[in-house]
C-alpha cells in the first residue's frame, strides 16, 4: 500500500513538474513572439507627405497621412505595413523570417535582430545600335544602425533607412514639431498615388556606395562618371543620392543612337531635393528629383529629339510627343525657348495637363 502511495504521489509531482514546464514554455514563447510591448517606448507620429516649395530647408507638409511609430531610446521605429502602405508598396512575410518591402520593382529584404537589409531589382536595356538587350542586376546589402525588431508582435524597422531604400526623396527627424516625416511623390493622404515605373535606388545607406561611379547603370551609362546619382549638396547624407526610372536609361541609350551612336554625357539626371534647390530657378515639382528627367547635349541634340518626338502643344514650358513609334521615347522635352540644351522626361501626364503624375501642393 506504501509502494502504490509513494509512487502516485510521485506521479503527482512529475505531472506537476511537466505543467509548470509548458507553462514557462508558453510564457516564453509568448514573449518572444511579442517582443517587447508599446508601453516600454513612447509612440511618434511618422508623417508621410508629398512635396511641396523649396523656400526652407525642408519642403512643406501637404497631402499628409500620419502612422504612429516607436521612439526606442531616440531612434523611430515603425511597422513595416505602416511604412509600405502610404508609398504604394507591399509588405510580406516570407520564411526565415524575412521581411519582406516591394514597390516600382525593387524588392527590400530585411531580417529579425539583424542590421543588414539587401536591396534588390532586375531590368533590361535594349542598345537600339546593336540589338542587342543587356539583362542587369541592381543588388546591394545594407546596414542599419538600429536592427529590425517586435513590438507589440508586429516586426518593426529602423524608419530612416527603410524609407529611403524604398526611394523616399527624404527621410528625416523634425525636431521643431518632435515628429518623422517621410517625403515622397506618392503620397497623397490615405491614397496612394499609382506610379507603374521601374526605379533603381541607391545612397549612402547601402553598404560602400560612393564607390560605385563606375558601375554601369545600362550599356552606355555609368552611375557616377555620366552623372546619374546626384551632387553634393548641404545634406551629405544624400549626396550621390539615386533614384531613376529605367525608362530614362533606355531614353539615354535611344538618344544615342538617335545621334548616330555619338558618345555624350548627361549634365544631370537625378537630384537630390538640396541640390535642386541650389540650383537657380529650379522647379520645386522638378522630374529630376522624380527619377525621370536628363539634362544633355546642345540645341543641335534638343532639336533632333523635338522632331523625333513630334513635339507639340507648349504647356508649363513642355512640349509632348505625338509620336508613339519614336526612336528616343522621351515624352516631353523642356520648351526651345527655355532650355538650349535637350531636357527629356519620362512618364505621361495627368489629368490638367501638368508634369504629374502626383497633385501639386498649394
Amino acid at each position: 500500500m506504501r509502494k502504490i502511495t509513494k509512487e502516485v504521489s510521485s506521479l503527482r509531482i512529475v505531472k506537476m513538474t511537466l505543467s509548470i514546464l509548458i507553462m514557462v514554455i508558453l510564457l516564453v514563447s509568448s514573449f518572444c513572439r511579442q517582443g517587447v510591448s508599446s508601453a516600454s517606448y513612447p509612440t511618434t507620429p511618422i508623417v508621410f507627405s508629398n512635396i511641396s516649395d523649396n523656400s526652407g530647408d525642408y519642403p512643406v507638409v501637404c497631402y499628409s497621412t500620419t502612422k504612429n511609430g516607436y521612439n526606442v531610446n531616440g531612434h523611430i521605429y515603425v511597422k513595416f505595413e505602416d511604412l509600405a502602405s502610404p508609398l504604394g508598396g507591399t509588405y510580406t512575410l516570407a520564411p526565415g523570417p524575412t521581411y519582406v518591402l516591394q514597390i516600382n520593382g525593387q524588392t527590400n529584404a530585411f531580417y529579425m535582430s539583424s542590421t543588414t537589409f539587401y536591396s534588390t531589382i532586375s531590368y533590361s536595356i535594349l542598345d537600339k545600335s546593336t540589338g542587342q538587350t543587356t539583362q542587369y542586376s541592381f543588388n546591394f546589402p545594407g546596414t542599419m544602425p538600429y536592427p529590425v525588431m517586435t513590438i507589440d508582435g508586429y516586426p518593426c524597422v529602423w524608419v530612416q533607412y527603410a524609407a529611403r531604400a524604398l526611394g523616399s526623396l527624404i527621410a528625416d527627424w523634425d525636431g521643431s514639431n518632435n515628429r518623422f516625416v517621410i517625403y515622397d511623390w506618392r503620397v497623397n493622404g490615405n491614397n496612394h498615388l499609382s506610379d507603374t515605373n521601374t526605379y533603381l535606388v541607391g545612397g549612402k545607406w547601402l553598404s560602400n556606395w560612393d564607390s560605385n561611379s563606375t558601375l554601369y547603370l545600362a550599356p552606355h551609362f555609368q552611375l557616377g562618371i555620366d552623372n546619374i546619382w546626384s551632387n553634393p549638396s548641404s545634406h551629405p547624407d544624400y549626396d550621390r543620392q539615386v533614384k531613376i526610372a529605367t525608362t530614362v536609361l533606355q531614353s539615354m541609350e535611344n538618344t544615342r543612337k538617335l545621334m548616330g551612336n555619338t558618345p555624350y554625357t548627361p549634365s544631370c539626371v537625378f537630384r537630390s531635393y538640396w541640390y535642386n534647390k541650389s540650383l537657380l530657378n529650379s522647379w520645386v515639382w522638378s522630374w529630376h528629383m522624380k527619377g525621370r528627367a536628363m539634362d544633355a547635349g546642345n540645341s543641335a541634340m534638343r532639336d533632333n529629339v523635338k522632331n523625333d518626338i513630334n513635339a507639340v502643344a507648349e504647356y508649363d514650358g513642355f512640349l509632348y510627343s505625338t509620336n508613339p513609334n519614336s526612336v528616343t521615347q522621351w515624352d516631353e522635352i523642356e520648351s526651345t525657348a527655355l532650355a538650349s540644351y535637350l531636357h527629356g522626361q519620362r512618364a505621361p501626364r495627368n489629368q490638367d495637363n501638368r508634369s504629374g503624375p502626383v497633385p501639386h501642393c498649394p
